[in-house]
């Protein structure tokens, strides 16, 4: 079952923070963790290393990485975060970028849809169908069969660029479309003032369903490292763990928009870091922690689930590493449910990852840091 997005924005932004693959866990063949990261092979693969080459035919891709560059052709579809990411390929699905600068070369092929979220992206190949872009400047020499929607950047229409449909630009600045240069459609301009963004349902429900994907995927892979994770939090770090329980189980609704906010602002807040002199070095140190923080949110989700049956009570660490397997079990066993089981572990996620945010600001009363300071 692949993970369509909408094909009238394909993620302007948070989607294109992964355009990704399956929602079937059994579908990601390969997990790649770690260092520079070759990817070969026929395989749906899932990577989060440093510098990332696809280079052969391959089947999904989905990567969070350095310098990202796609040089083997893609049966299927791509979602990558990195630095730069250059695509010089075929790609037979859809692709999702979230980087700092993006190229689609003369002999790069999108079949589908692209979505890019990037200080400056430059499409000089051929896109099949509709492209979205947020956060920055698009320059097109290229062919786009479908739409152009560009939120929050400018637009710089080259001679000999072909656009089959309308183009809409939302920003501080009108595009500038060459004489040379053919669109198919209407071109809208709507002001909108630099920095702005504009947020889009459709963006934000594709962006998380396919970061759901990859957790799933991975968490599949690295069970065994979730439980070494969650005995530590229960036996080393047993208050963080006690606080990330009470806010799972006394703030679910709380630790679920929490979870909202961290998944969703903090990797396009490293996107945008990225793109600055001064914010690159706190980009560079955020990144890896950006998928390891999304493991977390699968523990901190067992947590709160293995505590269930106990409620106001703290069981003996016994019974907590028990639970805590159960409840990983459970977790894995619900991965292979289609669709419900996918959006259980959606909310699980969401709510774990809240939950382990609201902790790190909570006291051992269960109030925040600032309301427990006497006044």
């Amino acid at each position: 079952m692949k993970l369509r997005i909408s094909r009238n924005f394909l993620a302007a932004a948070l989607c294109s923070l992964m355009a990704l693959i399956s929602v079937q866990p059994a579908a990601a063949k390969d997990i790649r963790l770690g260092g520079d990261i070759k990817i070969e092979g026929d395989g749906d693969t899932v990577a989060i290393g440093g510098d990332i080459t696809v280079d052969g035919e391959t089947g999904d891709v989905a990567a969070i990485g350095g310098d990202i560059d796609i040089t083997g052709n893609v049966n299927g579809d791509v979602g990558v975060i990195g630095g730069d990411v250059r695509i010089n390929a075929t790609v037979k699905g859809d692709a999702g970028v979230a980087s700092g600068d993006f190229l689609l070369t003369r002999s790069g092929t999108i079949d589908k849809d692209l979505g890019v979220a990037a200080g400056k992206a430059i499409i000089e190949g051929h896109v099949k169908g509709d492209v979205g872009v947020a956060g920055g400047s698009v320059e097109i020499s290229g062919r786009i069969d479908g739409n152009v929607k560009v939120r929050g950047g400018s637009v710089t229409v080259a001679d000999g660029a072909r656009i089959g449909g309308k183009l809409t630009v939302e920003g501080p600045n009108e595009p500038v479309i060459a004489p040379g240069a053919s669109i198919g459609g209407e071109t809208e301009y709507t002001y909108m003032p630099e920095g702005a963004f504009v947020w889009d349902e459709a963006i934000v429900h594709g962006g998380l369903v396919a970061l759901l994907a990859i957790g799933v995927m991975s968490f599949l892979f690295m069970a065994p490292v979730a439980l070494v994770i969650g005995l530590f939090l229960v036996f080393i770090m047993a208050r963080f763990s006690e606080r990330t329980v009470e806010a799972f189980n006394s703030q679910p609704v709380s630790s679920f928009i929490t979870g909202i906010g961290v998944v969703v602002l903090l990797p396009l807040g490293i996107a945008l870091l990225a793109v600055t002199i001064i914010g690159l070095p706190l980009a560079v140190v955020l990144a890896p922690l950006y998928p390891f923080w999304l493991l977390l949110g699968f523990v901190g989700g067992a947590l709160g689930l293995s505590r269930l049956p106990f409620r106001d009570k703290v069981p003996s660490k016994g019974l907590q590493l028990l639970y805590l397997l159960l409840a990983l079990l459970v977790i894995g066993f619900v991965a292979w449910i289609p669709f419900v089981g996918h959006i259980l572990l959606f909310i699980l996620f969401l709510m774990g990852t809240g939950a382990l945010t609201l902790g790190l600001f909570r006291n051992g009363d269960g109030e925040t840091a600032t309301a427990a300071q006497p006044a």
